[in-house]
């Protein structure tokens, strides 16, 4: 019937968009008052308490699912060559005594660090043993081949201002050969350069040895 004026129609209209918005912000700021996590868990942490006043980003809740239990391993990047998404590995978890499970890797992280010269997997046991709890020891078994290197015991290479050496045995004298050194790996270290398969090398009785000295040879060990 025409009895509201258009500009009063507009001043409405507007009122009702800025309520509708006003609602939304509300809802929005609501929903930011809960934290749902994607999965049904066990609390294993709380780090505040109701009514603390939380910054932004906060860790405030640590939650793990019992049912899933991943297991996070350091290997060396000789190993991590031959070991892909989905290899068996067996597990052994010291508190539940000698029995051994299986399990499976899952990730596979995609560097490596540059001064341990390891990478890191994930393996998940499946399915979870009775007692499994998140952080007990956990033994892990892989069978998997490493590529074949060339190495020698670390006795074995010596060190002076002009870098690594060892003392190759070319006509039962001492040549003083520069070597390149790779992993460690417990008492034996990675040659990389330097020697071939089936050089001698002097391994004791290093006193007093010095280049094109003659030497006698009483155990020949052959670098592999």
């Amino acid at each position: 019937r025409n009895l509201a004026s258009e500009d009063e129609l507009a001043r409405a209209k507007t009122a009702v968009d800025e309520a509708k918005a006003s609602m939304k912000l509300l809802e929005t700021r609501l929903s930011h008052t809960r934290i749902r996590a994607p999965f049904a868990g066990i609390i294993s942490e709380r780090f505040k308490e109701p009514g603390d006043v939380v910054p932004l980003h906060s860790h405030i809740l640590t939650l793990f699912e019992p049912g899933t239990l991943i297991i996070k391993l350091h290997l060396s990047e000789i190993l991590l060559t031959n070991i892909d998404i989905g290899y068996p590995v067996k597990i052994r978890i010291d508190a539940l005594g000698d029995q051994h499970f299986s399990g499976t890797v899952t990730r596979k992280y995609p560097t490596i660090d540059p001064v341990t010269r390891q990478g890191i997997i994930e393996v998940k046991l499946d399915p979870v043993p009775a007692g499994a709890l998140p952080g007990q020891l956990t033994r892990v078994t892989i069978d998997a081949q490493t590529q074949p290197v060339r190495s020698l015991p670390l006795a074995v290479v010596r060190h002076d201002t002009r870098g690594e050496y060892v003392y190759k045995l070319n006509n039962n004298k001492a040549e003083y050969t520069p070597v390149r050194t790779g992993i460690q790996m417990g008492a034996t270290i990675e040659i990389i350069d330097g020697l071939q398969d089936g050089d001698i090398v002097v391994s004791k009785g290093f006193l007093g040895l010095r280049h094109n000295k003659e030497v006698k040879i009483k155990d020949k060990t052959a670098s592999k």
